[in-house]
């Protein structure tokens, strides 16, 4: 049986591992271009998954029961990255104290999971306060904060006013009588059993 040459044998093994290396970087090449193409959308996908997550937010706002009044800013701030430009909406919303901050961040969260990726959402919850942060490909494109309202100040009345006393009425019958027929807020001293001056029967005060 006759012996392939020496030189040719090499020549193949170098082959077959330039073959198994090739398809090994073209598999690895696959599997990132497979795993990484949603970081790619075009500036029109990005702009319309904002518009969903937009969506998302308000009919959330709608259920919890948020009307335009009580959002105290509604702000968008234009943003670039990466060759994509977009709004980023900032809304500060007044809550009445009944709502709880908890239930509404779990809504959010549960509500926005649901569109999985590339949707994201973060938040940060303190004793008066919830703020979200909804990212779209790592991208924040709406922030919310969430304010209980304060409770109504007592309203104290700081008008000057004047305290009017009259005194000395019992022995004047006639001055006592007229002032008596005043409609007016006054305060009035009566000297009971004062000997009268002036038309006073009997000699006392009839106040």
């Amino acid at each position: 049986m006759a012996k392939q040459p020496h030189g040719r044998g090499e020549s193949r093994g170098w082959m077959g591992y330039f073959l198994s290396f090739f398809l090994g970087a073209l598999l690895t090449f696959g599997g990132y271009t497979y795993l990484t193409r949603e970081k790619h959308f075009s500036p029109e996908a990005f702009s319309q998954k904002v518009f969903i997550a937009d969506q998302i937010i308000h009919s959330q706002l709608y259920e919890i029961g948020i009307s335009k009044k009580e959002i105290l800013l509604h702000q968008a701030v234009l943003k670039r990255e990466g060759g994509i430009a977009w709004e980023q909406s900032l809304l500060k919303i007044q809550l009445p104290r009944s709502l709880s901050l908890s239930l509404i961040e779990g809504n959010f969260k549960r509500n926005l999971s649901l569109l999985g990726k590339p949707f994201s959402i973060q938040s940060s919850l303190v004793s008066e306060s919830l703020q979200l942060e909804v990212k779209v490909m790592d991208r924040i494109t709406q922030q919310l904060t969430f304010l209980y309202s304060k409770p109504e100040a007592l309203k104290i009345d700081l008008r000057p006013k004047v305290a009017i006393v009259i005194d000395d009425l019992g022995k004047e019958n006639r001055i006592s009588q007229e002032i008596l027929r005043w409609d007016l807020p006054l305060t009035l001293s009566l000297l009971l059993y004062t000997p009268c001056k002036n038309h006073c029967p009997g000699g006392s005060a009839k106040g």
